[in-house]
């Protein structure tokens, strides 16, 4: 529905859209989402592989492929843990050769922290 609106607006309205309090809403909700599958996943990941890995080796098997699992398990935590900041560089490498800075920095800086979300310096 913003999408919509977007796309139908005219281009003076095209780059004021970060500035828009409901978009701003939606881009705090998905930043909080964001946040919470950065801590949370790679967490649960890491808590997994310690488990089974501990099965493994009470139960006296092999654990060459349990540590291979650990060692795979890890590494996607990690690789989910960072996927967000390689996402914001490229926005940033985005709007810096755009030289739209101001109108664009609003929804990056809201993605980044939730809290920046409709703060004063959007504008309101």
């Amino acid at each position: 529905m913003v999408l919509a609106t977007i796309l139908a607006a005219g281009k003076s309205e095209l780059h004021n859209f970060c500035m828009e309090a409901n978009f701003l809403k939606a881009l705090k909700i998905i930043s909080t989402v964001i946040l919470i599958i950065k801590i949370v996943a790679p967490v649960i990941l890491i808590i997994t592989s310690i488990i089974s890995l501990a099965k493994v080796v009470i139960a006296g098997e092999e654990t060459k492929d349990a540590v291979r699992t650990l060692i795979t398990k890890t590494i996607i935590a990690v690789f989910i843990f960072f996927i967000p900041s390689f996402v914001y560089s490229i926005m940033g490498l985005v709007n810096g050769y755009n030289n739209k800075s101001d109108s664009y920095s609003n929804c990056i800086e809201c993605l980044k922290s939730p809290s920046s979300c409709g703060t004063s310096s959007f504008g309101h």
